[in-house]
């Protein structure tokens, strides 16, 4: 039986409601069942979220830690294992600007759920002092290098340094080729791609600014941390995806399929979707076409009609 490790996006820790939780945890649990009893695949499922709070990128207002724990628990007592974001965005780069007691006290709790539930929970990180904590005070959790720290000079280093400090590390969307990624195949167990980014602008630079207007715009009344760095200090590793490609909004992995089968060739086994397609039909149309190459099934169609049908009422 073919092992897969998905790292499934949920909605913002933003206390979305009891009822509208509880779904999700279902639902979670279905598409475990389903995989293993009528695809054959034996799914390592992860949800994943963010909070935009003082956890992500330093926003000026609190996270609502009931909440945050709240969701936490209902995955790992499932078994299910959970990933937060908390890569700290581009705009924090220092201690004093973290508030580590908030920091610590998520770290914590997913730290003790794992001891105890034995689900494997894991953070998304572009800062360095989040991983210098992480390893020294919570090494259970597993760190995942998110795909920002290619666009920022401030920590990016090359994916060789990152494959030896990270457990997984995200390539950008315009890095996931197989001409590009098969330089790293060694460590291809190591590899997270996103199926859905849709994310291919060929300037870096200019998706570098988009990320940083974006938390501009968060952070309510205040500008926060550093300006986006001057383009003539800027060093990216260009992007890899063809020239026939333009703009920001094409180009996922999902709708390149030779891409996506050379991947799969050289062993990637861990992908991820993105945050605004949860748990939903369309989410789970999109694993079974990622998932299908890798058992040699070319069309999904009746697989996805047997889900759909199957668990109609539940969704």
């Amino acid at each position: 039986m073919e092992k897969i490790s998905i790292k499934c996006g949920a909605p913002s820790l933003a206390d979305p409601g009891i009822m509208a939780v509880e779904n999700l945890f279902e639902s979670a649990v279905i598409l475990k069942s389903w995989m293993k009893e009528v695809r054959d695949i034996e799914l390592d499922l992860t949800i994943y979220s963010a909070v935009r709070g003082t956890l992500d990128g330093g926003r000026p207002h609190n996270p609502h830690f009931v909440a945050i724990e709240y969701y936490i628990d209902g995955f790992n007592r499932k078994g299910i294992g959970f990933n937060l974001a908390m890569n700290g965005g581009l705009n924090i780069h220092s201690k004093e600007k973290m508030n580590l007691n908030h920091i610590r006290r998520v770290l914590g709790h997913l730290s003790k759920n794992q001891k105890e539930f034995g689900a494997k929970n894991s953070v998304t990180i572009n800062n360095n002092l989040l991983l210098d904590i992480i390893k020294t005070e919570y090494p259970q959790l597993s760190t995942i290098a998110s795909c920002i720290r290619r666009l920022d000079p401030r920590t990016a280093s090359n994916y060789e340094e990152d494959f030896k400090l990270f457990d997984y590390v995200i390539p950008l969307n315009q890095h996931t080729t197989f001409p590009f990624l098969k330089k790293h195949q060694s460590d291809a167990k190591k590899m997270m791609v996103f199926l859905d980014h849709y994310c291919s602008n060929p300037d870096l630079y200019e998706c570098l600014n988009h990320y940083a207007n974006a938390e501009q715009g968060i952070a309510t009344h205040e500008a926060i941390g550093e300006a986006p760095v001057t383009n003539d200090l800027y060093h990216p590793i260009p992007s890899q995806l063809d020239d026939k490609i333009k703009g920001c909004r094409e180009g996922s992995l999902i709708s390149r399929p030779l891409d996506f089968k050379s991947i799969i060739d050289i062993g990637v086994r861990s992908f991820k979707i993105a945050r605004d397609a949860p748990l939903t039909r369309e989410n789970l149309d999109t694993l079974c076409m990622a998932i299908d190459p890798i058992n040699g099934r070319n069309d999904p169609t009746k697989y996805i009609h047997n889900l759909q049908n199957r668990y109609n009422q539940k969704y």
